[in-house]
Order: C-alpha cells, then sequence, then structure tokens
C-alpha cells in the first residue's frame, strides 16, 4: 500500500526556481543581517542630522519679569539646586603697583601787562575877575588896553542883561507942532532932544538917557533952572553889556589874591565863575 504525501506538500509553481531560505548558507545570513543593520544606521544618522535646530527662545524684558520669591540659600526657583559659583580670585594688595601718573606740565606765568598810564586831567579853571560890566562898548575897549598895559590879558564877554535906563523927559503936547517949537528952543539952550509919541498919544521930548541914575538927576536940575518941567522915566530894559574880565584860577584863593592887586591899582573887580 502506497503512503500518502500529505505531509510534503508540493512545492509553490509561483516560486522562483531560486534556493529557499533553509537551504541558505550561514555566511549568507550574515550578509543580510549586517546590511539591515548598516541600512539602520545609516537612516538614524541622517534623520539626527536633519532635524531642525531648536533656537533658545529670548529671556522676557527686565520689565515683564514678575519678582520672584526670595528663596531659601542653596535653592533656586522651584526648589532647584542652585549651582555653586565659584569666587573671583583676590589678588594681594602687595602685587598691585599704581599706574605712573605723568608729571603735570607747569604753564608760563602770565606777563604782566604794564599799567596804562592814565591822561593827567588838568584841573578846571572855575574862576575869573570882572573888572568892570560897561554897556557903551567904546568904553569897554578902552579897558581892554588900559589892563593890558598894566601886565594882564583881559577879555571881553558880550550878553543881555536887564539893565535900568534913566530917561529924561521934559513937557507933554497935545500936537506935533507944540512939541516941535519948543525942541528948537531946547536946541538952542544946548540940549538937544528927540520926539517921542507916547501910549496916550501925546509928545514928549527926551533930553537924555543913562544908566548912572546921578547923571539923569543933574540933567534934570539943570532943566529946572532954564524954566523947563523936566520928568525922570526909570525903566529895566534888556540891554547889550560888554563884560571885560582877567584871569583864570582854579580856586577861589588864588582868585582873591589876584583882586587885592586890582583894588590897589583903582579897579573895582569881583569874582564870578566861568
Amino acid at each position: 500500500m502506497k503512503k500518502s504525501n500529505s505531509l510534503n506538500p508540493s512545492p509553490d509553481p509561483s516560486e522562483g526556481p531560486g534556493p529557499s531560505r533553509e537551504n541558505m548558507s550561514p555566511q549568507a545570513k550574515g550578509l543580510i543581517i549586517i546590511s539591515l543593520v548598516g541600512i539602520v544606521f545609516a537612516g538614524a544618522l541622517y534623520w539626527y542630522t536633519s532635524r531642525p535646530s531648536e533656537a533658545p527662545l529670548p529671556p522676557p524684558p527686565a520689565q515683564l519679569k514678575r519678582p520672584q520669591p526670595p528663596q531659601p540659600k542653596g535653592q533656586g526657583p522651584k526648589g532647584e539646586v542652585a549651582p555653586k559659583v565659584a569666587k573671583p580670585a583676590v589678588i594681594p594688595r602687595e602685587s598691585f603697583k599704581p599706574a605712573s601718573i605723568p608729571a603735570q606740565v607747569k604753564k608760563p606765568a602770565p606777563k604782566r601787562l604794564a599799567k596804562a598810564t592814565e591822561p593827567k586831567v588838568k584841573p578846571e579853571k572855575r574862576y575869573r575877575i570882572q573888572v568892570a560890566s560897561l554897556v557903551i562898548e567904546r568904553n569897554a575897549l578902552f579897558l581892554r588896553n588900559h589892563l593890558e598895559k598894566l601886565g594882564y590879558t583881559p577879555v571881553i564877554r558880550r550878553t543881555m542883561a536887564p539893565i535900568t535906563r534913566h530917561r529924561v523927559y521934559v513937557g507933554e503936547f497935545g500936537t506935533r507942532e507944540e512939541a516941535q517949537r519948543t525942541a528948537r528952543r531946547l536946541n538952542v539952550d544946548g540940549f538937544p532932544s528927540n520926539l517921542v509919541q507916547g501910549g496916550d498919544g501925546k509928545f514928549r521930548l527926551q533930553v537924555g538917557s543913562y544908566y548912572n541914575l546921578n547923571k539923569a538927576i543933574d540933567l534934570a536940575h539943570t532943566l529946572q533952572e532954564k524954566k523947563y518941567t523936566p520928568k525922570i522915566d526909570s525903566k529895566a530894559v534888556p540891554t547889550p553889556v560888554h563884560q571885560v574880565r582877567v584871569g583864570e584860577y582854579e580856586s577861589r584863593t588864588e582868585a582873591l589874591k589876584a583882586l587885592e592887586a586890582l583894588k590897589r591899582q583903582g579897579f573895582t573887580p569881583l569874582i564870578v565863575r566861568q
């Protein structure tokens, strides 16, 4: 009786004619295992080198940091033990040498400027001596010549001053004809006159005009002796005056000395300011 072949199935026709695993030699199996390990190692190395590097996030700004509660010594935040920081090495005092300080450059002493010589101011000469004040210019010129002969240097200062003038009038006439008849008679007696009409319309004859009152009075007496009726009219009027002065003196004391010398020569001077 023939034995059944159920325990040995027929080979699969799809399999090639190559050798089966059971028929592989040990050397072939070792090469396959080494190849698989190399492939796995190469894939792991490629994955490790090609993955993106995770850059550390920047620390939050100082103003946004929350204050941390004080931690006990030797512990960091969340109870972690803080790493020990090495203390800096202490440099001994003997090894420290200060840097050499360069010598200060002495600045040249400033030159003393010579004191400016201030111009000498001459003292002001404020005083003069007025020898006379004359209305008639001819008299002033005569006096100046006389003082020059005495060794002085006189000057004439012309100014205006209110001076009282004394005029001597004769009669008051209602018409010009009456005044002219009296004027002819005065002329014959040696008293020339000028016809003057007043504000009231009346006419008068001016016989003389004087700055010296005594001279006006003398003329009035003479007219009375000639049977005339004189009248003196005195009035202050602006009049040109010629002041004859000498000298220039810084102080009143010096002017007084010159004043006394002029008095001894017959003058009646006075001290005036410039």
